[in-house]
């Protein structure tokens, strides 16, 4: 069985260390891992690539063979560019399944088919945190919890302002301050001139040819026409809509001044 290769050596001693993180804190304080995770992460070292996997499944926190999920983020950092890379991404599907089981019940306030999208954006941004080069992984280490936490709240509070916008469309023609008329917002000179061309594009695919993000009808989507991942067109359109509200509600308040 092959061993796996989640550990570095010691130029000077020739021993096996655990890779340190280099992250600080506001006070300049490395952050450090909690003593259960660096145990469970030497027990992890010394294992082959059939039992991690094993452990990765096991989705029982109270189990015998249960993996801390910082535990996991360590191993497939450490792994994520060497030879042992493929076991690396399937400790991070694991990694995945166990956030699909759980990340629903904690999104409140949504539809079924929003926290469907809200878990897919929560998950992706964890991978893509996981897998950048960049010390900011270093989180997921110390605070598995914590820092996927962070991720959702920043997801929802991005859906809460795009559904809100689109409640306003949807109840009334007449928008509130606080909503979003799309019709006068992309007829408005201030408003237009606040987004780009490519949010400007979205923009009008999504809301005035009503074509849907993604979707597997007959119907041609947005990504599809756009060739665009997903986060990008939701970032974009939830960008813009949040541009033209501000120079809308900049444009009422002009006017009323003068």
């Amino acid at each position: 069985m092959k061993r796996n290769n989640g550990r570095q050596r010691s130029g000077s001693t020739g021993g096996e260390l655990i890779r340190p993180l280099t992250r600080r804190t506001v006070k300049g304080e490395l952050l450090r891992r909690r003593p259960e995770v660096e145990e469970q992460i030497r027990e992890v070292l010394v294992l082959d690539e059939e039992e991690i996997l094993g452990r990765a499944e096991v989705c029982n926190p109270t189990s015998s063979g249960y993996l801390k999920p910082e535990c996991l983020v360590y191993w497939i950092r450490t792994n994520r560019s060497k030879e042992t890379c493929n076991l690396a991404e399937q400790v991070a599907l694991a990694l995945i399944r166990r956030c699909i089981k759980t990340l629903p019940n904690r999104i409140k306030g949504f539809s079924d088919v929003d926290i469907q999208d809200m878990t897919d954006e929560v998950v992706a941004a964890l991978i893509e945190r996981i897998y950048e080069p960049s010390d900011r992984g270093d989180y997921l280490e110390v605070s598995f919890e914590q820092a996927l936490k962070s991720i959702r709240i920043e997801v929802c509070r991005k859906y809460r302002v795009m559904r809100f916008g689109q409640v306003a469309l949807d109840e009334s023609k007449n928008a509130t301050d606080e909503g979003l008329d799309i019709t006068k917002a992309v007829t408005t000179k201030s408003a237009l001139a606040a987004i780009t061309d490519a949010e400007l594009l979205i923009v009008l695919l999504h809301h005035f040819c009503g074509l849907p993000i993604n979707g597997k009808e007959k119907q041609p989507t947005i990504m599809e026409i756009t060739k665009l991942s997903e986060r990008t067109v939701r970032n974009r359109l939830w960008a813009a809509e949040v541009k033209l509200r501000k120079a809308i509600r900049g444009s009422k308040e002009q006017t009323n001044g003068s």
